[in-house]
């Protein structure tokens, strides 16, 4: 059960030195705003409400062939999961930022992948057994495994940095309640710059009655899951749906795009490889095939197919 006296404690940390560090905004916004920080060259993006962001996600926006960099994009010396990391990973474009959501033992939402802290910081056993507390004084590693400066983020520091730069995709990982989620993007007020992943049409509907608003990253394997998605009632104006990993299923794709729902590939793997050495091109039979959104661990190729493709 979420702490909300751990929780209103998190909300009092100074953000402002935090999103300093990450960089200014420069401009004002309107209802779906690129802007372009001659500065820093990054690529932000920004939304009036929800329901401009859902206008942004639908097949066939002027958004085009949408980028999600997967776990924030992390590279050398910037760790996955990380603020900074987010920073950087907008160089390259207005990516989508794929990051995982865990509870501390007193109830915080932070910003990590794996059980264990062992891998990506400092510290060491599972984080649903450390206190927050703990969790601040660590410092996250890079997938070399060498110390960086960075901290552990929590989720509301996260969706206080994406406004006015990004959208946060927000996989909730195994035990954590949806009303914990809901609860933490209303106090930031920030319907209008997440969506949020489910893998069963359960947990969709589960997060359809908390809030109506939200934008939902939903999953579906084959036809039959679309048919089940589309026979379950649920209005399907503020989805996007993962179809798998590696080679697309236009069939599925199509129909996807025929009920307005933007379809989402995961190209982890051996495309993402083989982007590495030709680019934009390993992503060509991806993007044929009418995937909206590429779910990479390579941003930058997969920038470079978006200055080809016509819109998804």
């Amino acid at each position: 059960m979420l702490n909300t006296r751990a929780l209103r404690s998190v909300a009092l940390v100074s953000t402002l030195g935090l999103l300093s560090a990450c960089g200014a905004i420069l401009g004002q916004t309107t209802a779906a705003t690129t802007t372009q920080s001659v500065e820093s060259s990054k690529s932000y993006v920004s939304f009036e409400s929800a329901a401009a962001l859902a206008d942004h996600l639908r097949p066939g926006s002027k958004a085009g062939l949408l980028v999600s960099a997967h776990r924030g994009g992390p590279e050398p010396s910037f760790p996955e999961n990380a603020l900074e990391t987010f920073e950087n990973t907008l160089k390259y474009g207005p990516a989508i930022l794929e990051c995982d959501v865990r509870l501390t033992r007193d109830g915080v939402p932070m910003l990590l992948h794996d059980d264990d802290l062992d891998r990506t910081t400092t510290g060491r056993g599972p984080l649903d057994q450390e206190w927050f507390r703990v969790v601040r004084t660590l410092r996250l590693r890079d997938n070399e495994g060498n110390r960086t400066p960075y901290r552990v983020p929590t989720l509301m520091e996260a969706l206080a940095w994406a406004e006015g730069r990004a959208i946060l995709t927000l996989d909730i990982k195994r035990g954590l309640p949806p009303e914990t989620i809901v609860d933490a993007i209303r106090r930031a007020r920030a319907e209008n710059r997440v969506t949020v992943i489910v893998y069963n049409l359960a947990d969709l509907l589960a997060y359809r009655r908390l809030d109506r608003t939200l934008n939902i990253a939903g999953s579906v394997r084959n036809l039959d899951d679309v048919r089940r998605l589309v026979a379950s009632g649920t209005p399907l104006d503020r989805l996007t749906m993962f179809t798998g990993v590696g080679k697309p299923d236009p069939a599925m794709i199509a129909e996807l795009r025929r009920l307005g729902v933007r379809a989402i590939l995961g190209t982890f793997g051996p495309i993402d490889e083989r982007a590495a050495e030709e680019g934009g091109r390993a992503y060509d039979e991806v993007v044929a095939a009418g995937v909206g959104m590429l779910a990479t661990d390579n941003p930058q190729a997969a920038f470079q197919a978006t200055r080809t493709a016509v819109g998804r």
